[in-house]
C-alpha cells in the first residue's frame, strides 16, 4: 500500500464513539490519556469534550502538529515520535495514564511493545490497527500467535471492540481495522522481565512449523515431553508460562 495506515484518516462517528467508550478509566482510576496519532484531529475532538486540560496528543506531521495545537489550545500537544518520545516525561513525575490512538500500521507492534515496557503507569490502553495485526495480538494458540501476543497477555488482557471498514477512512485503506481494548491485570499471569522473556519468545517461534524441541534445543531438557511435541501456535497462553517459568527460573541474568 503507497500510503502508510497513520495517513488513512478515521472519520467514521461510529468507530471514533467506540474507541471513546472503550476508554472506561480516565479520570477514574488515571488523570491523563495520551493520544498517539492525532491526525487531522478527528478523535482528539471527541477527547478534547472530555477533558482538554488532561489530554496530551502526539504527532510526527509537523503540518498536523501545528493544526492540532491551533484548533485544540488548552490540550498537550507534542511534535515528535511517539515510539521515540518518552511517554511519563508529557504527565507528571510518577502519574499512571491511558493511550489511545489509530495508529499506523509500522507502528502498531512498536506502540503495545512500549505499553509493555511502561505498563506500571499504563492500567489501560485503546488502540485503532490494520486487523490482521489485531488478529495476531487477540488470541494464544493460533496460526498467527506471535511472541508479542504472549507477553502481552501476561499482563493485560486483550479485548476485540469492534472492526472498521475502509471506508470508516478518509481515504479508505486496502484493509481493515480493528479496535482493542488492553486493560492491565490486577497481577500479572506470571511476572517475568520482559526483555527476558521476549529473548526466549523469539527462539521458541523462530521455526513456526518445527516442534518446540528444535527451536528450543538447548533448553529441552528443562521441558516437559508433551510441550516439546508441539508447535509454537499449538501451545496455550497456561503452557508458554510453563516454558518461560522453567526456563528463566534455570538461567538467571
Amino acid at each position: 500500500m503507497g500510503r502508510k495506515w497513520g495517513q488513512h484518516f478515521l472519520v467514521d462517528k461510529r468507530a471514533l464513539h467506540s474507541i471513546v467508550s472503550a476508554i472506561k478509566w480516565w479520570g477514574k482510576k488515571y488523570e491523563y490519556l495520551i493520544e498517539i496519532g492525532g491526525g487531522e484531529g478527528a478523535l482528539t475532538e471527541y477527547l478534547y469534550r472530555i477533558n482538554h486540560e488532561k489530554l496530551v496528543v502526539i504527532d510526527i506531521d509537523k503540518n498536523l502538529f501545528q493544526l492540532l495545537k491551533n484548533k485544540y489550545p488548552e490540550a498537550k500537544v507534542v511534535h515528535g515520535d511517539a515510539l521515540k518520545v518518552q511517554w511519563t516525561s508529557l504527565v507528571p513525575e510518577g502519574q499512571e495514564f491511558g493511550i489511545a490512538g489509530n495508529l499506523a500500521y509500522d507502528i502498531a507492534n512498536g506502540v503495545v511493545w512500549k505499553t509493555l515496557k511502561n505498563r506500571e503507569f499504563i492500567p489501560e490502553a485503546v488502540l485503532m490497527m490494520q486487523r490482521e495485526v489485531a488478529q495476531r495480538l487477540l488470541t494464544i494458540g493460533t496460526r498467527t500467535t506471535n511472541w508479542l501476543a504472549v507477553i502481552l497477555h501476561l499482563f493485560y488482557k486483550v479485548f476485540r471492540i469492534i472492526d472498521v471498514p475502509p471506508k470508516a477512512f478518509k481515504p479508505p485503506p486496502e484493509v481493515w481495522g480493528t479496535v482493542l481494548r488492553l486493560e492491565r491485570r490486577p497481577e500479572p499471569l506470571y511476572n517475568i522481565d520482559i526483555e527476558k522473556a521476549r529473548q526466549i519468545l523469539t527462539m521458541a517461534f523462530q521455526h513456526r512449523r518445527k516442534q518446540l524441541r528444535n527451536n528450543l534445543k538447548e533448553f529441552a531438557d528443562l521441558l516437559p515431553s508433551d510441550l516439546l511435541s508441539k508447535r509454537p501456535e499449538q501451545l496455550a497462553l497456561s503452557d508458554w508460562i510453563v516454558v518461560l517459568k522453567l526456563i528463566s527460573e534455570k538461567y538467571q541474568t
